[in-house]
């Protein structure tokens, strides 16, 4: 199991609501992730989501960036979970109907990204 100082560069899926990056289907690279076997394909074990960890290099910098997403949240009609700090915000799109991501979904979590200037 990884040391828990990896960086994941996209949004992918993974089953740890308290993740520290953007996850949903059981991935092997997740630190944070148990070391049982995962549920057979198609199978999954909690409501899907998208999650994200965004790091900055200070106060202001993470300020504008929750500006940001506050501006984009309004303008689609979505708003994401968020936990932050001084250095960093946790970005969480959970399936609007509870059972399936949608392409809005993932749309929403790429102009989040978009909008940390990460890729």
């Amino acid at each position: 199991m990884a040391s828990g100082k990896e960086k994941h560069d996209c949004f992918h899926p993974c089953y740890s609501l308290l993740a520290t990056r953007y996850l949903n289907t059981r991935n092997p690279a997740c630190h944070h992730l148990p070391t049982q076997a995962p549920p057979p394909a198609g199978k999954r074990a909690t409501n899907p989501l998208l999650f994200r960890r965004f790091e900055f290099e200070g106060y202001s910098a993470t300020r504008a960036f929750l500006d940001a997403l506050e501006g984009l949240s309004k303008d689609l009609g979505y708003y994401p979970d968020l936990g932050f700090a001084s250095k960093y915000v946790n970005v969480t799109v959970q399936a609007r109907d509870g059972s399936a991501l949608a392409p809005a979904d993932y749309e929403f979590a790429a102009r989040v990204t978009a909008l940390a200037g990460t890729p």
